[in-house]
């Protein structure tokens, strides 16, 4: 079974019962892990938290106007980021610009809804059509494996990874981060590893099973210092032009 702990404000309640009750129901059969729901007593709050999001790879903040301020789930934000856990943030559409730290509107925000002060049908509408597009990703993502490694040989870093699955244009890129900096840069895909005319750099479609695919860099030129590498698989939706993180892969290495 497919879990997910939920972050969220107090104030945004109503939509927690909404996303639980329609997760636990066919065909998506999921379990929100939801602190408040727990049951052991005598359990600290922060223990419950911490113990919540190292249960489940997936962390799904609930982020409105409510709760972009929030200490708790800024500070869960956090503690999911430092995890290693792949972040699903559902978002209020009018606060994006306001998004600071790990989530903010320079990455791929595919779940978001609208928010109306005056419609609050129009407004549920828009959260459900939300999250079960959230749903439907979980779906495709559980049945992707992505498998990536790494290694520092001299001045080239190699990169090697499987993928077995079956995305609908499906691409790879790998993010690096100066650790120290904070600058970051695309390390450059493969040659495109079909012969589609998909504008998507490594295409993935119509590839179910790929294994070892080498793909090296030179490091010369780079500053010293600790890096953090992402190694990603996305799905490219071209009717809505979003980009699903399909699966990642964490990685760091040095340059000294």
């Amino acid at each position: 079974m497919i879990n997910f702990f939920l972050s969220y404000s107090n104030n945004d309640h109503n939509k927690i019962i909404a996303i639980d009750k329609a997760a636990q129901k066919k065909p998506y059969n999921f379990k929100p892990i939801i602190v408040a729901y727990s049951k052991k007593h005598g359990v600290p709050l922060t223990e419950k938290v911490k113990e919540g999001i190292l249960s489940t790879p997936y962390f799904v903040p609930i982020i409105t106007k409510n709760s972009i301020n929030n200490q708790w789930v800024n500070q869960e934000i956090g503690f999911a980021f430092a995890s290693n856990k792949t972040i699903l943030p559902i978002i209020e559409k009018n606060i994006i610009n306001n998004l600071k730290g790990f989530i903010h509107n320079q990455i791929d925000l595919p779940f978001t809804y609208v928010s109306n002060i005056t419609n609050s049908i129009k407004e549920s509408y828009s959260f459900r059509k939300c999250y079960l597009e959230l749903f439907k990703h979980l779906s495709i993502i559980n049945k992707i494996i992505f498998d990536s490694k790494i290694r520092m040989k001299n001045n080239i870093l190699e990169i090697r990874y499987s993928f077995k699955g079956n995305l609908l244009n499906g691409f790879f890129d790998n993010k690096v981060i100066n650790l120290e900096t904070g600058k970051h840069f695309w390390v450059i895909d493969p040659d495109t590893l079909d012969n589609s005319k998909s504008n998507t750099p490594g295409n993935l479609h119509g590839h179910q099973n790929i294994k070892d695919k080498l793909v090296n860099f030179s490091t010369v030129g780079l500053s010293l210092g600790k890096y953090r590498m992402f190694s990603r698989i996305y799905e490219h939706d071209i009717e809505t032009n979003k980009r699903y993180v399909i699966a990642e892969k964490i990685h760091e290495f040095e340059i000294s």
